[in-house]
């Protein structure tokens, strides 16, 4: 599916607020397209978040695949970290960002998606634990060029 910058169509979005028993709304939304879109251009989650989801959660797969993230950042650190970066620099080697706001989940991470079978559990675990947060969006201040392994630095 292809949009035009014109479009008027409306675009579905479920940005669930609560945890719900059972599979009642929003988990019966079913899309009418295999295209997705993504609310922010430009986004992170780190290894420690989905670790975190892991360790809270083991009987789901929280791989980076759900998430979408352009970005996934390797840490050693535990928990939600990327929470603590909105409002700050971020350097991914020599891109410079600043971290514009925290990543809400819709209901697209419960999706079957590939190999991944579908698990409303995921947002679950995140709406339980995290307030339906995981990642960070990014906006990028300069251009520059970034490479697997690059060094990652916080500001302030």
């Amino acid at each position: 599916m292809t949009r035009s910058a014109q479009s008027t169509e409306t675009i579905q979005n479920e940005f669930p607020t609560a945890i719900t028993e059972g599979e009642g709304e929003p988990f019966l939304w079913e899309p009418g397209t295999e295209a997705f879109f993504d609310r922010a251009p430009l986004h992170l989650v780190t290894t420690a978040t989905l670790r975190e989801l892991r360790r809270l959660q083991p009987n789901s797969e929280f791989h980076r695949a759900r998430f979408r993230p352009i970005f996934i950042i390797d840490t050693d650190q535990t928990g939600f970290v990327e929470n603590e970066w909105v409002n700050r620099d971020l350097s991914l080697g020599s891109v410079k960002c600043v971290v514009i706001d925290h990543k809400p989940r819709c209901v697209m991470v419960t999706r079957h998606q590939g190999d991944l079978a579908k698990d409303i559990d995921v947002i679950r675990t995140i709406l339980k634990y995290n307030d339906g947060i995981a990642g960070v969006e990014l906006r990028a201040l300069a251009p520059g060029t970034l490479h697997s392994g690059d060094a990652v630095v916080i500001g302030s």
